[in-house]
């Protein structure tokens, strides 16, 4: 995914998009059936990517409102929400996609601070 992001000339999108890979990834592990889970980075444009992780579970996951101070889960997909510039799943055979979407420019300055509301 670095490699890829830094030849398109997206590398400021490289930790957004980690980020964005571990979330769905850290989930996918303890459900998914098979041996494996796939990540994948596509070019939709010139300044956006779509980042995605696949898995055998059809198990969805579905975004709640970040915990209590002390919750030590239940933040993972409000802050893919909030971060991505799209987000979703899509049930696949045999399993399910979950994607997250990224563009230059939107969202973040160069320092890393947020620009949204």
């Amino acid at each position: 995914m670095t490699l890829a992001l830094a030849v398109w000339g997206l590398s400021q999108l490289t930790d957004d998009a980690a980020l964005l890979v571990s979330e769905p990834a850290t989930n996918a592990m303890p459900h998914a059936r098979g041996d494996e889970i796939r990540v994948s980075v596509d070019r939709l444009s010139a300044a956006r990517v779509r980042v995605s992780v696949a898995d055998e579970s059809g198990e969805v996951t579905s975004r709640r409102e970040a915990g209590g101070a002390y919750d030590e889960s239940g933040r993972g997909l409000f802050l893919v929400g909030a971060l991505a510039r799209a987000a979703g799943t899509a049930v696949t055979p045999p399993g399910k996609r979950v994607w997250a979407e990224l563009e230059a420019g939107s969202g973040r300055d160069s320092g890393g601070r947020c620009l949204r509301p």
